[in-house]
């Protein structure tokens, strides 16, 4: 029998679920692993975007010349809401306040200040700091002669500079030497202007969370440092096991680690997984197994079970879900 061509954009492998339908594909959730790097409680100023504590130096929240500096990009979470904002600006009124974006997410004085934690995504890493001015000959350098500098061995072409007096940024062209930067925009003083602090930040592809502890009965936990609760899961997600082939939905977000999840099915401390925000409309399938009775939920919400179906046979059906039954299907591919 000859089957009509179908137009295939994707595809996923199917973990036969009673309860999970097959995940959309389309909405994959991300999630990556950032770093802890200040907490404290905060209030914002009346022009709603800078956040301001009085026992926090910003700059040096790490201590003095470390590398836990807060930086731009930086994520500021108000911890008694959850309300997260992105750090635009670092930092100012000498070192206890920082620029916020979208807007500020604590109380305006005299109410009282709420918690909040700064974390930063694992993509960017400080590789140097600093204070400099143009270099004489082009207002695209970076230039600075302290002792012990060594951009040759810290820095990268594509690394980004940030001005953290200003907030202008720019990309390193060259390397030209130890204390010399191109750049691709003027971002420093010139040399007839004071020194203004900078940031040189490492931008490296982002990681994701690749694995994901099962062990515990109804929970999924995550790796310490991943921030479950600002990424956009959302109540009824899926969660597809795929080292322990196990389908589960997410009944709530418990912390930035810990997702409640259903059936309560405990499987691997390390098993790999993906996080769906959606279930599918519709998809064909394909079986690959050895001949199989398929039992499976269609669009329409009808339940009927398939028996005898051959090795290699597409089923071109708008189905909703495969069923984990007692003699559960094997090698289950979903087209659309």
């Amino acid at each position: 029998m000859a089957y009509q061509k179908l137009q295939v954009s994707s595809a996923l492998d199917v973990i036969p679920s009673n309860t999970v339908d097959i995940p959309n594909p389309t909405s994959a959730v991300s999630i990556q692993q950032h770093q802890l790097l200040h907490t404290g409680t905060a209030q914002c100023l009346t022009d709603g975007v800078t956040m301001f504590d009085l026992s926090s130096n910003f700059f040096y929240a790490g201590g003095p010349g470390t590398p836990l500096g807060i930086q731009a990009g930086d994520i500021v979470t108000n911890t008694d809401t959850g309300v997260s904002a992105t750090v635009t600006e670092t930092p100012t009124i000498s070192y206890f306040a920082l620029t916020l974006s979208p807007s500020c997410p604590f109380p305006v004085p005299p109410a009282s200040g709420e918690a909040y934690k700064i974390t930063r995504p694992d993509n960017k890493v400080r590789v140097d700091f600093g204070d400099a001015v143009q270099h004489i000959t082009s207002e695209f350098t970076l230039y600075d002669n302290t002792a012990g500098k060594a951009f040759v061995t810290t820095v990268s072409v594509g690394d980004r500079v940030i001005n953290i007096d200003t907030g202008l940024a720019a990309s390193v062209v060259s390397v030209d030497n130890d204390s010399l930067l191109t750049l691709d925009a003027s971002i420093m003083p010139g040399t007839a202007g004071p020194a203004q602090n900078y940031d040189i930040l490492q931008v490296a592809p982002i990681a994701n969370i690749a694995a994901g502890d099962f062990s515990v009965s109804g929970v999924l936990t995550l790796v310490p440092g991943a921030l479950a609760s600002e990424v956009g899961i959302l109540p009824g997600a899926i969660v597809y096991n795929t080292g322990g082939s196990i389908a589960y939905t997410i009944t709530s977000v418990v912390s930035d680690t810990e997702l409640a999840i259903s059936p309560a099915t405990p499987a691997g401390a390390a098993d790999a997984f993906q996080i769906y925000n959606e279930a599918t409309d519709a998809a064909v399938l394909y079986s690959g197994g050895a001949a199989q009775n398929i039992k499976l939920t269609m669009a329409s919400n009808t339940v009927d079970t398939f028996k005898g179906v051959p090795t290699g046979a597409y089923l071109p059906l708008q189905v909703k879900r495969v069923w984990g039954t007692s003699s559960a299907p094997t090698d289950i591919i979903a087209l659309w």
